[in-house]
């Protein structure tokens, strides 16, 4: 499986400033790897000039491809 490491690597290089950003963040039982993962992701994304907003009814809508 994946390691948290693995994750943050994969976080990091897919965020671009161009656009606007979503990462989905999904725990469930016994797999902590994501929740291990997010203070780096956070730590990272703010020294590089980005901020973090909670999602609400005003967000505008974004899409993905599917990466599968």
């Amino acid at each position: 499986g994946r390691t948290s490491q693995d994750i943050y690597n994969n976080v990091t290089s897919g965020i671009k400033p161009e656009r606007k950003n979503v990462v989905l963040m999904h725990d469930f039982a016994g797999h902590y790897k994501p929740i291990d993962a997010l203070d780096s992701i956070i730590s990272w994304g703010l020294e590089q000039g980005y901020v973090f907003r909670k999602i609400t009814d005003e967000t505008p809508m974004v899409t993905h491809g599917v990466n599968n």
